[in-house]
């Protein structure tokens, strides 16, 4: 029987034994090698040559990936392997590296227990690295630690053995560090990483060999082994050294015993993740059948990802509890509606293998749903259990956020409207692409995360025969308060509606804490957000709490305080809606520049709505809104913030004044500088703005040898004397003067 054939006739075996199935991914930090260890664990399943390991990237199926040697877009496969006498299911999730591509990380973690931290022994726990493995705990999956790229530190750094094992201990300590801040409480000591332990596990992906310290001292006396194959390597003895460390030391053995003994199975990691990440009472029939990983219980699944090939959508999801069939109907529990499920089955890379029926614990493609979208929670549509209120997963928090925007147009006019079709097909696939068609020029304006993000945008439509323009990039601006401001009285132009409100800004520390939450409920927020928030009693007051009647996009909090006071006018579920649906169309557009409005509560002390539908309809309620917020901000006084990176900028040592001399020209600051022989790494941070230029000053100053890293840091206040000038450019854009 073909090798292949084997494979997936004992992937169809093992889906159906949770204590066999290990769902995991490889996350950290680009170029750090995740792609080449997959390569690695294809080869030794079968599915991939073992001469072509760390060369193939099998995951790497688009050809942007190919090209620019990183991963962007997550595929999915199943592997087979055998520890100890069993076999073992493997769900691996290859996600991107690129800080462009981060949102996809965020939502493929949803579908895992385990994750393999890859960090570069050279580089160390960088900036992204801490980005993912936050991510990575705030879903709570269990992350373990593999550092990668050894042969760099014997072949560049010439480290000795002391010294590489004292390198292994500070990249475990930086590690374990992060895990203290971020982890959940009840696992801030149990998921600390350790060589001791067996959750460290050390090699060179890219020549085939790793292990944990157990395997290690199995099999070699000392490091020193390890250094003298590489020394006598540079004297041509290639293929005898590497080969030999390849046979000594599978690295796929020490990922594969990493897995097996230190990664959660599905029903062991569901009892704790599904109070996590589910928004819904766990102590319902729905709640217990999912941190059961019942088979038996309502089918359940978070979908992590929408790709549309052939106009027909394919969804990669998690089912949590049930079984689920080819043919059955899905409610779409966030979406709305029911929809009837065509086929389903499992990937295996870029292909689908169809199966009947999949039971909970496993991941699971699903086609022929045409109104879901990325982030949507599915449930069986015969369920009546006991579980109230809202039973979707939570909200996703990005690190990331869309910093800068592009205006495309198709080269010829002729494909305007199929240039929008396929824009809104991409908002399906992409929660973190916005669209806005500009009412001053008609322009369509795309945003998304950086340069590359829209880049592949662009470039897949344009594979679909629509050529696209894009412009320069321009950063997104937002407008917000620096203080306090209210109340203020406003009416409608009929004169039947009035209300009287108040503004303040949200503080760093409460935009963190409802990062995760968008709510526009018709009456009171869900008991997992109210939860949530009350977690964070610094920052908010019971009594605020349950003041809270919407957050939007952009740290937006609508309250009303007195909404159960009996002295005041009754205002209806409904009407508050109509309210927030007025609220969210008006801070799209801000009173200074028309920028959005970001890090504002608007609060709502009174509010009287006319008796007649007609008179207070959305017409009536928006002008009279507006006008008072707009005051209200004048009065607070209104401030423009703009979007800032910390960056990782490596370049050498003879680089270093010419490096921090630009960065404060450009309006950054250096936040730190270490040194690792020749090469030094500052870290920064400065204005998407400004960045551009940066880039493009360092890299021509230093001949190209300055490397820059960037992730998203926040948003901060435009100050000094480019502050009026921004205001007219803005002004000048958008047709305002």
């Amino acid at each position: 029987m073909p090798a292949r054939k084997r494979h997936i006739d004992r992937v169809l075996e093992l889906m159906y034994r949770p204590e066999s199935i290990r769902n995991c991914s490889l996350i950290g930090h680009v170029d750090h090698g995740k792609t080449t260890l997959s390569d690695s664990l294809l080869a030794s399943s079968g599915l991939l040559n073992p001469n072509l390991a760390g060369e193939a990237h099998l995951l790497d199926f688009m050809d942007e990936e190919q090209e620019r040697g990183i991963t962007m877009k997550s595929a999915n496969i199943s592997l087979v392997f055998a520890q100890d006498g069993n076999d073992y299911l493997v769900n691996l999730v290859d996600t991107p590296g690129h800080v462009d591509f981060s949102g996809k990380v965020t939502r493929a973690l949803r579908l895992i227990d385990a994750a393999i931290v890859v960090v570069d022994a050279v580089e160390g726990v960088m900036i992204q690295t801490e980005h993912v493995l936050r991510q990575a705990l705030e879903s709570a999956v269990r992350p373990l630690l593999f550092i990668n790229k050894i042969d760099r530190l014997i072949g560049e750094l010439g480290l000795e053995a002391r010294e590489i094992q004292e390198r292994f201990k500070n990249i475990i300590g930086d590690f374990n560090r992060l895990l203290d801040v971020h982890a959940p409480p009840a696992f801030k000591s149990k998921w600390r990483v350790g060589l001791d332990d067996g959750t460290v596990a050390f090699g060179s992906a890219l020549d085939g060999w790793g292990a944990t310290l157990s395997q290690f001292l199995d099999r070699c006396d000392s490091f020193q082994f390890i250094i003298d194959r590489y020394l006598l390597e540079r004297e041509g003895e290639v293929n005898k050294d590497t080969s030999q460390l390849k046979e000594l030391l599978p690295v796929d053995r020490a990922i594969v015993k990493m897995l097996v003994e230190k990664a959660p199975d599905p029903v062991t990691a569901q009892e704790y993740r599904i109070p996590v990440i589910w928004e819904g009472d766990v102590a319902s029939d729905l709640g217990q059948a999912m941190r059961r990983a019942s088979k038996t219980g309502p089918a359940m699944i978070f979908t992590s990802k929408v790709m549309v090939e052939h106009n027909q959508r394919i969804v990669a999801g998690r089912l949590f509890s049930g079984t689920l069939h080819s043919k059955d109907e899905l409610l779409l529990l966030k979406n709305g509606g029911r929809e009837r499920v065509h086929s389903i089955g499992i990937f295996m890379g870029h292909r689908i293998l169809a199966v009947e029926d999949i039971p909970a614990g496993n991941v699971v493609a699903i086609q022929g749903l045409k109104g879901v979208k990325s982030g949507e929670t599915l449930l069986h549509s015969n369920y009546e259990g006991d579980a109230k209120g809202s039973l979707s997963f939570g909200q996703i928090s990005y690190m990331m956020e869309p910093v800068i925007t592009v205006s495309v147009e198709p080269e010829r006019l002729v494909n305007l409207q199929a240039l929008q079709e396929h824009i809104e097909l991409k908002l399906i696939e992409d929660p973190n692409l916005r669209v806005e068609i500009s009412e001053e020029t008609g322009e369509i304006l795309l945003s998304g995360i950086g340069p590359l993000h829209l880049e592949v945008v662009t470039s897949d439509i344009a594979k679909l025969g629509i050529p696209v323009i894009m412009s320069e990039p321009i950063t997104l601006f937002h407008e917000s308060v620096e203080r306090s401001a209210g109340p203020m009285v406003g009416e409608s132009i009929n004169g039947l509606n009035k209300v009287t409100m108040r503004v303040a800004p949200v503080s760093k520390a409460e935009a963190r804490a409802i990062e995760p939450v968008k709510e526009i409920p018709s009456h009171a927020i869900s008991e997992h957000t109210r939860r949530q928030l009350e977690s964070f009693p610094e920052c908010f007051k019971e009594e605020e709490v349950s003041a809270i009647v919407g957050i939007l996009d952009d740290h937006v909090i609508i309250e009303m305080p007195n909404l159960n006071d009996s002295s005041k006018a009754p205002i209806s579920r409904e009407e508050i809606q109509l309210v927030n649906g007025a609220i969210e169309t008006i801070v799209k557009r801000g009173p200074l520049v028309q920028e959005s409005i970001r890090d504002l509560k608007i609060i709502i002390e009174e509010i009287t709505l006319a008796s007649k539908a007609e008179d207070r309809s959305i017409a009536e309620l928006i002008p009279m809104i507006r006008k008072a917020l707009f005051e209200l901000m004048r009065q607070a006084g209104i401030i423009l913030l703009e979007p800032m990176f910390e960056s990782t900028v490596f370049g050498s040592v003879g680089n270093i004044g010419t490096i921090t001399s630009l960065i404060s020209q450009h309006g950054g600051k250096v936040v730190s500088m270490t040194q690792e022989g020749s090469t030094i790494k500052i870290r920064a941070i400065f204005s998407v703005r400004r960045s551009f230029k940066l880039i493009e000053a360092a890299r021509s100053a230093t001949s190209g040898r300055a490397v820059f890293q960037n992730v998203f840091h926040g948003f901060e206040k435009v100050t000094g004397g480019e502050r009026n000038a921004i205001y007219e450019h803005l002004k000048e854009r958008k047709g305002l003067i």
